[in-house]
């Protein structure tokens, strides 16, 4: 064999090796980004289940909750901070799901779902 011939083996086994390579990590990164998707949605789900606990195992909070949507100037001081810090815990709670969404990691099903205390 000649230094050419070995030379064009060399090349071809190189291309191969590029190609195998690439192939690795597109694979890696379907992975990868199927996963930070799947948290994502983990994490909307159980910020949402922490919430709807609290309201429900705690009856003066619900029982706040509810006063505070039907008439807020009923309300007391602590009533009114009660529901306030409520409120701004679904805001920041829509603002993740929303940054989520918008950078890919929340799919349009999971985002449109009629359940998707978000949307409404």
């Amino acid at each position: 064999m000649n230094w050419e011939a070995i030379g064009a083996i060399g090349e071809i086994i190189g291309a191969l090796a590029v190609v195998l390579t690439l192939g690795y990590l597109a694979t890696q990164i379907r992975q990868n980004t199927k996963a930070e998707r799947n948290t994502a949605m983990q994490q909307l789900l159980s910020a949402s289940a922490a919430t709807n606990n609290l309201i429900a195992g705690d009856e003066q909070l619900a029982s706040t909750l509810s006063k505070g949507f039907r008439d807020p100037r009923s309300l007391s001081d602590a009533e009114r901070l009660q529901v306030n810090a409520q409120f701004i815990g679904l805001m920041q709670h829509m603002d993740g799901a929303l940054h989520r969404y918008r950078s890919g990691l929340l799919d349009d099903e999971i985002w449109a779902t009629p359940n998707n205390s978000l949307q409404h």
